[in-house]
């Protein structure tokens, strides 16, 4: 099949590209990417991939381990986008980061930011930041992510 440069990049651009991982993405087509101007995702395309991640995860019941992979590697890009300058961190810093308050995925769902700590301590009405997310620590602090829950 032939794919045409501008319809491709209209499916890439309305999200419809969100079911692979960019990594996926890259080793199917890697010789196609170029062409699409898809080589390195703009910080836009990956929070508009994550804004539609995020909506499927509340029409969810139970989180799929695909969803749930897909937005944790979002998470991980914009932590390298961070480490790169790319990403300022008054921008994932907002009360309501693409337009929402909750918007850190953990096993029972979409939770705030500030309800995630890398120390829960004693507290059971706290979330630890997931195993898989612990290494994006620029990115979870600068969302508002804590380090540790201190008794108040």
């Amino acid at each position: 099949r032939v794919f045409y440069k501008e319809s491709l990049r209209n499916v890439a651009s309305q999200g419809n590209i969100l079911s692979l991982s960019y990594r996926e993405l890259k080793e199917r087509c890697s010789s196609v990417l170029p062409i699409l101007g898809l080589n390195r995702p703009d910080v836009d395309l990956i929070l508009n991939h994550l804004e539609v991640a995020l909506n499927e995860v509340e029409n969810e019941s139970k989180v799929s381990y695909k969803l749930k992979s897909l937005v944790y590697s979002v998470y991980q890009e914009l932590n390298k986008r961070m480490l790169k300058n790319e990403l300022t961190k008054s921008r994932v810093s907002s009360e309501t980061f693409l337009g929402r308050q909750e918007w850190m995925l953990v096993e029972s769902g979409l939770v705030l930011p500030s309800q995630l700590a890398y120390d829960v301590g004693s507290s059971m009405y706290l979330y630890p930041v997931p195993y898989e997310l612990r290494d994006i620590r620029l990115f979870l602090l600068a969302a508002g992510v804590r380090e540790r829950f201190d008794k108040e």
